[in-house]
């Protein structure tokens, strides 16, 4: 239950916002904000979805939906381990990518939907012409096509489609 998430044997339904924020881990200002964020929800009946970190570095995932008779519905998840790998990934995209930047040759990585994931500068640079093509979801025959337009290719010239058929065989 909600009582059991913060730790608080609560025997009323009130309690103030310093109670509140103290159980939860975060500062007074950010329960008053939260709060009038709620009672925003509660008049319109909408409902909200937030995070809150509580003491400790557990991360809840708290739903609140408005109910018909004016109530209100909370309910309160662990997902600390949902953000811990969450941050594991980031490093690990963040590590990848400070590598391949550093290497002095091209580099590019297409997915297996022949779409643009990472490139680094001297692959940029080899292919200055269609610069502005290479980036993240561009598709390899979409910044082919635009090299051939551009002249980018000399080999290509005069045979452009069967040159572009070719490359992406």
């Amino acid at each position: 239950t909600a009582y059991e998430i913060v730790d608080c044997d609560w025997s009323s339904d009130v309690c103030s916002s310093d109670l509140v924020g103290r159980i939860a881990g975060q500062t007074q200002a950010t329960i008053e904000a939260q709060m009038a964020r709620w009672a925003v929800h509660v008049r319109e009946r909408r409902r909200e979805v937030f995070e809150v970190e509580r003491a400790g570095g557990i991360v809840l995932e708290v739903t609140s939906a408005p109910m018909p008779d004016g109530g209100m519905v909370l309910i309160y998840q662990d997902i600390t381990e949902r953000k811990v790998r969450e941050a594991e990934v980031r490093r690990a995209d963040l590590l990848l990518r400070t590598a391949i930047a550093t290497l002095n040759e091209g580099f590019v990585l297409y997915d297996p939907d022949d779409r643009l994931l990472l490139c680094n500068e001297p692959y940029r640079k080899m292919f200055a012409v269609t610069g502005d093509l290479i980036r993240e979801g561009n598709t390899f025959e979409a910044i082919i096509r635009g090299g051939v337009a551009r002249g980018q290719y000399p080999d290509a010239v005069g045979r452009e489609e069967d040159w572009i058929l070719q490359r992406l065989a």
